[in-house]
């Protein structure tokens, strides 16, 4: 298909446009890659037109790039897409790179333009150059360091960076550092384009750790102003040991930015020539050592120190300078006018091309706040085998299932000297283990060991003496870092005596508890005859007892009630003790329960002149031992009337919840003071009230509240008792738990 002339005369006019405003050149061409036509500075051709024009590509190009061509005017005319590409032409003896624009003209033709981009890439190429000639120097620092861009863009991290915060392609410095999603509203590009160098502090929340951070404006090829930060973590107290391990040569290749680095790295450096003279030196070097920058500087060693400590330093340096070879982290005491400093000091040959050392490098630590607390460890360590010697305490530590210190105590303990016990295989150490122990207390060692954290750290076990006695200790141990890895540290006391009196007192606890149960069968029997006998008495009328006889009998009778009583209580008690005591539960109302306990002592609160208000919920449904709550009941409700002066008022309340049932009995009797409350539900723990002139019935075994204590808690309820002090009541309460579906 052919353009009609007027087509042709306007699509020139339009190209010839684009030429004068783009300096693009542009090809006409057909569907089988055939040059209709050409608009362009013909300086920019390999060829001149009259070569090409009406000429198909592979005719004027070579093989590689004529395959090229056709490539991408059939995709425009198979997509109807713009397509691009770019080609690289020897123009006049000269590379040139073009950018190439595809673009379709009608059905048949097609319109390439070509745009000259060889100072691009060179620039682009230097640019990348320079990249990677900074990119050498900053990745040898030891120091993290990043370069951004003006839109926040992160032109370059070094391996330091990344290690830290991870990959920082294609990012912002906010989103790579802070997880921000704009601009910080501190941020200090600001002041580095303007030409400032920025030293800051900086937090980092990400991992927690603190950082210095120095920036500094960099002006790339381009002429743009760049931002280069230098990042230190100072959140670790020990610094990098070697600071700079670097030629002369890559000393000068640093920019005046990278002296600004120089001078505020918070450590002595200097630079020495072979003469012993001072090229350069940073500000805490001079700082440290008394004197100004301009004093040091150019002036050899031995006009500035004392002629002894030149001379011991020169012979360092002579030493590295000889040797061709650093010398690092030798410990030095150095005079300062901040008084002595210990250091550590590495002292770098700077060697060049030909091998020729020719000057050195000095690199300084102050490490006297690590000197003095070696100095304070080892006095700590002194003091503490002095307190370990001399303590009653065994004292242990093991590590890597051996013993690494024991004091004289274990010794006597064991019976076996410190010489045998430092010697024992661990076969040995466990065979002094009581074997129903070694299993435990293996396992505690070995989890210490390890630094595990579900451990005990008190319990007793029995040690085998050395003459085969069996020894109780009672053992105290935690794991600590003992000459840097995890070890377990023991302390333990030989408690054999103290367990053999508790093995004795169980013995007598047993004894008394069957004697009580023993006298107390004995007791029920006497007392069954004569409660029987008194019974009688009242029941037979024949024998016509006056009015004071039949008190007496009443009398006895009573006695026997309350000696019955008590002989039970001590039976109990004594089923309490040896945990014999036993319950049934079954379904059960106790609001039933409730009410005829009441109606039992009726009697007793009727004789007391006591008023009784009671709120209790009906239908209370629960599991219980009937004849077991009964007597807690009694028990409680009893001293509750007993103990209240007459007229009283007794409240009881029972109220149920969502999983249990609470019952309160309230008085306004005599209260108790807080020292009574501690033994309230022990054994025998009886308030003695006899003989102190309160209007109360005394007596009772101290027994009740401690069997309702534990009948209470073997239905699974609590007891406790509240009371603001003396004369002002006491409120009792228990709860039991609601019976399940």
């Amino acid at each position: 298909m052919k353009i009609r002339r007027s087509d042709k005369f306007k699509l020139k006019k339009i190209l010839k446009k684009s030429f004068d405003i783009y300096g693009d050149l542009i090809f006409l061409l057909t569907k089988e890659g055939k040059f209709l036509d050409f608009i362009g500075n013909q300086k920019y051709l390999a060829a001149p037109p009259e070569e090409f024009l009406g000429k198909t590509v592979d005719e004027v190009f070579p093989e590689y790039l004529a395959e090229k061509f056709m490539r991408n005017i059939k995709r425009v005319f198979n997509t109807k897409t713009i397509q691009k590409a770019e080609v690289t032409l020897k123009v006049q003896g000269e590379l040139k790179y073009f950018e190439q624009t595809y673009v379709l003209y009608n059905n048949e033709t097609i319109i390439v333009f070509a745009r000259d981009r060889t100072d691009v890439k060179h620039i682009e190429s230097q640019r990348e150059i320079q990249k990677k000639n900074l990119e050498k120097i900053l990745d040898t620092l030891e120091d993290g360091a990043y370069i951004v861009e003006e839109n926040y863009d992160l032109f370059y991290c070094n391996p330091i960076i990344e290690r830290t915060f991870g990959k920082c392609a294609n990012m912002k410095c906010y989103e790579y550092f802070l997880d921000r999603t704009s601009p910080c509203p501190h941020c200090y590009f600001a002041k580095v384009k303007s030409g400032e160098s920025v030293k800051r502090t900086y937090y980092n929340a990400k991992n927690q750790k603190i950082y210095d951070i120095l920036s500094t404006p960099f002006r790339d090829i381009n002429g743009n102003i760049l931002k280069l930060s230098i990042l230190r973590d100072i959140s670790e107290k020990e610094r990098a040991k070697e600071r700079i391990q670097k030629s002369e040569e890559k000393y000068r290749s640093l920019s005046k930015e990278l002296e600004l680095i120089f001078n505020n790295i918070p450590d002595p450096i200097y630079y020495k020539d072979t003469e012993n003279n001072f090229i350069k030196v940073n500000d805490f070097y001079a700082q440290i050592s008394g004197y100004k920058k301009s004093e040091l500087e150019n002036k050899n060693a031995f006009d500035i120190y004392p002629n002894d400590r030149a001379q011991r330093y020169w012979e360092y340096d002579l030493e590295v300078i000889n040797n061709k070879q650093p010398k690092l982290d030798i410990e030095e005491e150095w005079e300062t006018n901040l008084g002595k400093r210990w250091v550590l000091c590495s002292r770098i040959p700077i060697i060049d091309d030909e091998g020729k050392v020719t000057g050195i490098l000095g690199v300084a630590k102050d490490i006297t706040e690590r000197k003095l607390a070696q100095q304070k460890l080892k006095e700590s360590e002194e003091l503490f085998r002095r307190l370990a010697e001399q303590s009653i305490l065994g004292i242990l530590i093991i590590q890597d299932n051996q013993i690494k210190y024991l004091n004289n105590t274990i010794c006597e303990i064991s019976g076996y000297s410190e010489e045998e016990i430092k010697n024992w295989t661990f076969k040995e150490l466990q065979s002094v283990i009581y074997e129903e122990d070694r299993s435990m207390v293996f396992e505690q060692l070995s989890k210490k060991q390890r630094g595990d954290t579900d451990i005990k750290t008190n319990y007793k076990f029995r040690l085998i003496n050395k003459d085969g006695s069996i020894i109780w200790v009672d053992n105290y141990s935690k794991p600590l870092i003992y000459n840097g890895k995890l070890a377990d540290f023991i302390t333990f006391i030989d408690i054999t005596e103290s367990i053999k009196v508790q093995q004795e007192l169980v013995k007598l606890n047993q004894l008394r508890s069957e004697l009580l149960s023993r006298t107390s069968h004995e007791l029920k029997t006497p007392l069954t005859v004569i409660k029987g006998y008194t019974e009688l008495l009242k029941s037979l009328e024949r024998l016509n007892l006056n009015r004071e006889a039949l008190e007496m009998v009443e009398m006895i009778n009573n006695g026997v009630n309350h000696l019955e009583d008590l002989i039970e209580k001590i039976l109990n008690a004594s089923k309490v003790k040896s945990k014999k005591l036993e319950i049934q539960k079954e379904l059960h109302n106790l609001s039933i329960l409730i009410h005829a306990s009441f109606k039992d002592l009726e009697g007793l609160l009727k004789l007391r002149k006591h008023i009784l208000q009671t709120t209790i919920e009906e239908d209370l449904i629960l599991e219980f031992d009937w004849n077991a709550i009964n007597q807690v009941l009694r028990n409680v409700i009893s001293n509750a009337i007993k103990f209240t002066p007459p007229n009283g008022l007794i409240e009881l309340k029972a109220q149920k919840s969502d999983k249990e049932v609470i019952i309160s009995i309230k008085d306004n009797g005599i209260g108790f003071e807080p020292h009574e409350k501690e033994f309230l539900f022990s054994e025998f723990g009886k308030v003695e009230r006899f003989g102190k002139n309160l209007d109360i019935i005394p007596g009772g075994s101290g027994l009740g509240l401690y069997i309702s204590k534990y009948i209470i808690e073997l239905h699974g309820g609590k007891i406790w008792m509240e009371s603001e002090g003396r004369n002002k009541g006491s409120t009792f309460y228990f709860s039991l738990p609601l019976a399940t579906s």
